[in-house]
């Protein structure tokens, strides 16, 4: 499968790094995903709270497991430096069809996620 990442996408730096750091998990890269994570990272994922950087990579493992690598569409994201919002289709293992989701991310000084808010919507609604 192709990695796509289709307009419009705002050439931020916020936006940069979460487009890198959902690349990387996609494709297994989880040591590449994880420098772009803060060690006192707060992620939601739906109803889930993760707190601190080893409960968000166990996550983050659990879900790059599930995905055909580079099953990634960003079908938009916008951004300034260090906030972006993402909308994108991950493609399961064996699914027929991708499923959306939609995120917000904030960086800490250091240019690192410090806080990830993920909605995963179900296409059978």
């Amino acid at each position: 499968m192709t990695k796509t990442v289709n307009p419009p996408v705002v050439d931020a730096a916020a936006v940069a790094l979460a487009t890198a750091h959902l690349l990387a998990a996609t494709d297994g890269d989880l040591a590449g995903a994880r420098r772009h994570v803060a060690d006192g990272v707060q992620c939601w994922v739906n109803d889930v709270h993760l707190d601190g950087i080893e409960p968000y990579m166990e996550g983050l493992a659990q879900f790059s497991a599930a995905l055909e690598p580079g099953g990634l569409r960003v079908v938009a994201a916008l951004g300034d430096d260090r906030r972006a919002v993402i909308l994108t289709e991950h493609m399961p293992v064996g699914a027929p069809s991708p499923f959306p989701s939609a995120r917000t991310i904030e960086l800490d000084a250091d240019g690192r996620i410090v806080r990830e808010r993920v909605v995963f919507f179900d296409t059978d609604m």
